[in-house]
């Protein structure tokens, strides 16, 4: 992306290139860092400026990489981001202060799908999810319950490094007849989806 990271963008590329090291040498995939890479990253950003969501939720904090991201559109367009994971990453309150978005980000500790259950339903204008995929399925019901009219969905991971472990849930989103979706292949994947796009109407003339 062109231009200056600014600074909550430049810690979240530091703490991506310090988990990339840590990364390899640790051979078992769960105990690895959940990070979004740089160029998806700079992407959810400029997503968040484009549509400016007053409510972000994010499920997958990770070690904070995405949600430094998150928080620093969110903060520029008078958003706030929530952010939900099984279990605490030992190093995310440090990383968020570090950026200096800790004051526009609440960070939920709860399995993700309990906390979909019992969310507020329309009261999500962006959703950003990189979890378990696994059990994406299972939020299903629950996540487009969540998004308000018009709200966006963005999914890691659709290309790599599994894409299989996504193919029911992006193919159940695309079913949906309230949602619209693209894959896009940037970093390790994105799939980005609409919720309730208008339908088209007659062309428009000229005077």
């Amino acid at each position: 992306m062109d231009g200056e990271l600014g600074h909550a963008r430049t810690v979240g590329r530091q703490i991506w290139v310090r988990g990339q090291e840590d990364d390899r040498r640790e051979p078992d995939r769960l105990k690895r860092h959940r990070q979004l890479d740089p160029d998806s990253a700079d992407l959810v950003w400029v997503l968040v400026l484009a549509a400016r969501p007053a409510r972000v939720l994010e499920i997958g904090t990770g070690s904070g990489v995405s949600t430094i991201h998150l928080a620093d559109a969110a903060r520029r367009v008078g958003a706030r981001v929530t952010t939900v994971d099984r279990v605490a990453h030992p190093d995310v309150v440090a990383n968020l202060a570090r950026a200096g978005v800790g004051d526009v980000v609440d960070r939920v500790v709860q399995d993700a799908g309990a906390f979909l259950r019992g969310a507020a339903r329309e009261g999500v204008d962006l959703l950003f999810l990189d979890a378990e995929r696994s059990e994406y399925v299972g939020y299903l019901p629950d996540l487009l319950d969540v998004l308000a009219p018009g709200a966006t969905l963005v999914v890691d991971n659709l290309l790599r490094p599994a894409p299989d472990e996504l193919t029911a849930f992006v193919e159940a989103v695309r079913q949906h007849p309230a949602m619209s979706g693209v894959p896009v292949d940037i970093g390790h994947g994105l799939y980005l989806a609409v919720k309730g796009v208008p339908a088209s109407g007659p062309a428009q003339t000229g005077p």
